[in-house]
């Protein structure tokens, strides 16, 4: 699958990311760029997506009026913090999120449904680009639309132990296979990664 995958657990920010997104308070964050030059600074966080491999940050930064992605694998800390002001350059988080899974356009998508229990189930609307629901016992079930299945399921994974593929079922073997491969000291195969937008 792309990027290392151990179906453990999720990367160490993302519910803090998440979590802001979804209530619109911006996040004090500490982060070291791939220079290894390390910035402190609030931004509101817009939508996140993964791609390439690693969780991506969609971030509007107020002090600079500025749009910044930001790799979580590369955030050192996080802080949560006050309302955050109004973003108004009409950014779509969903259709953020959504890309990697309906690239390459034109191909027709297939129906995937992904299971997503504690403590990513109350923030799952910030992560993945789908119509949710609720299962009696409060996990939450997504249903997603993949032009590439491999996407799907390694977002699943990159979510670690809270998430398990549902549907189709043939797609939920494979995410199984793979997760238990990870566990036992492998890390899966890697088919077609696609490129990072951030390098």
């Amino acid at each position: 699958m792309e990027g290392e995958l151990t179906g453990a657990a999720p990367p160490a920010h993302l519910e803090p990311f998440a979590r802001a997104c979804l209530e619109g308070r911006l996040l004090r964050l500490a982060y070291r760029s791939a220079r290894g030059a390390e910035t402190v600074r609030d931004v509101t966080v817009l939508g996140l997506a993964f791609r390439g491999g690693t969780w991506i940050a969609a971030c509007h930064c107020p002090s600079g009026n500025a749009l910044r992605a930001f790799r979580l694998d590369r955030v050192l800390a996080t802080w949560p913090g006050e309302p955050a002001p109004p973003y108004e350059g009409g950014f779509d988080g969903r259709a953020f999120a959504a890309g990697a899974l309906q690239e390459p356009y034109g191909t027709p998508p297939i129906r995937i449904a992904i299971r997503v229990g504690p403590p990513l189930a109350e923030v799952v609307g910030a992560l993945l680009p789908g119509l949710s629901e609720v299962a009696p016992d409060g996990d939450r079930v997504v249903h997603l639309q993949a032009a590439r299945p491999e996407a799907a399921v390694a977002l699943a994974l990159s979510l670690g132990s809270a998430a398990e593929v549902v549907h189709p079922p043939e797609l939920a073997r494979v995410a199984r296979r793979l997760r238990a491969r990870a566990a036992a000291g492998g890390t899966g195969p890697r088919p077609s990664p696609e490129p990072s937008p951030l390098g």
